[in-house]
């Protein structure tokens, strides 16, 4: 596995990944993202990200392809974390996160977590920072990392 700096090549993949995982945030699967949500989905939406230098966007390739994804919001925010099915529980999302760790030299960071991906999470270090909650049929747990207490 090879982690390295997400390029815009690798767009279109990553919104494949982040779509095909997206509805695990929805209170109830049957339901549709609501378009709010569904706009920052878009390939626009995700060059924005890799253009902006307040994001770090690392990908983890697997023999040329894509296994997971990573976005870090200003040092201190985990705004994505995704790992293809196909390669759950192989240690992609922990090693994603660590390697953002000591990269990016992270001490403090929160996420909203899907409420699903909360025991990952919790395994990394995050502790619930707040009450659970639903925008339009999204769910999501609010979590915070300290390094310091870890």
């Amino acid at each position: 596995m090879k982690i390295r700096k997400a390029e815009n090549s690798d767009i279109g993949s990553v919104v494949e990944l982040v779509k095909g995982l997206s509805h695990y945030y929805l209170e109830k699967r049957s339901d549709e993202l609501p378009e709010w949500f569904k706009s920052t989905l878009t390939e626009s939406a995700f060059a924005d990200r890799f253009c902006d230098s307040s994001y770090f966007n690392f990908v983890a390739e697997i023999d040329g392809s894509i296994a997971g994804y990573i976005s870090i919001k200003s040092g201190f925010h985990l705004y994505h974390l995704f790992v293809s099915p196909s390669f759950h529980n192989q240690g992609i999302a922990k090693t994603l996160w660590q390697f953002c760790l000591g990269q990016l030299k992270i001490e403090q960071c929160t996420v909203r977590s899907s409420l699903f991906a909360v025991p990952v999470y919790t395994k990394f270090g995050f502790a619930v920072s707040g009450g659970s909650a639903f925008k339009d049929g999204i769910g999501f747990q609010p979590m915070a990392y300290n390094g310091a207490s870890c």
